[in-house]
């Protein structure tokens, strides 16, 4: 649907593919992961060079550090030579360019990393799901990817307001969600709890109390992280 529309609408299509080895669920009911570059009947749905694609190291291989990444469109060589003219504005280092092509090259050892990767990551979000169900939390199922979308308990705000002296114990029972309460709470879980997860409003979020949590950690940060997100929602 997402290819017809831009097709109808001479639109090019940007597909983000950052995450495309780190899908973990590999259950029956999730389809493998596969690459629109590798759809035979592409030009069914769109001209392949209204086709772009976008990858980096940052997500499925971490290397956040490099900040690498490239973009594919193998049926135009126009938007390429155009990409190339702002290329030397964003030049990495020629030792860090060799370095990920041995990198990128050693098939075996990658295709070893992310086959251990995404068993990680599949242990660390049914550690995560566990604990948010046991606890009631609201959130969004993933089958791939690095962090899971969820609202924290009303509690946590209610808890930070009357911590501040802004709401009496009467008045706890019709608090609300708020952007501002929203941030206030996440200063709160930085500064007290040393909890860093971002809020939703970062990502463009239409309704206030959500967050993005980050699971792919160590298995005792993870835990201690939940401790403390506990604790900071507890009555």
């Amino acid at each position: 649907a997402f290819l017809k529309f831009a097709s109808e609408h001479n639109l090019y299509a940007v597909v983000d593919e950052i995450y495309a080895l780190s899908v973990f669920d590999r259950s029956e009911a999730v389809a493998p992961f596969e690459s629109v570059l590798s759809w035979t009947d592409l030009y069914a749905y769109i001209d392949p060079a209204s086709v772009i694609v976008l990858h980096g190291l940052s997500k499925d291989f971490g290397l956040n550090g490099f900040r690498m990444g490239w973009v594919l469109s193998p049926w135009n060589k126009n938007i390429i030579n155009v990409l190339r003219c702002y290329s030397p504005f964003g030049y990495r280092p020629s030792y860090t360019d060799r370095i990920i092509t041995k990198f990128l090259a050693d098939r075996e050892y990658i295709d070893s990393m992310l086959q251990i990767s995404q068993g990680m990551l599949a242990s660390n979000y049914q550690i995560i799901t566990e604990f948010l169900n046991q606890h009631a939390f609201r959130y969004i199922p993933c089958t791939a990817g690095h962090f899971v979308w969820l609202q924290l308990p009303i509690n946590a705000c209610t808890k930070m307001l009357r911590a501040r002296g802004d709401i009496s114990a009467e008045e706890a029972n019709s608090v609300k969600w708020t952007k501002e309460n929203e941030v206030m709470v996440w200063d709160d879980l930085v500064d007290k709890f040393r909890v860093y997860i971002p809020t939703g409003q970062s990502f463009f979020s239409a309704d206030p109390g959500w967050f993005r949590l980050t699971f792919s950690i160590g298995k005792d940060e993870l835990q201690l992280v939940l401790d403390r997100l506990l604790e900071a929602c507890s009555p």
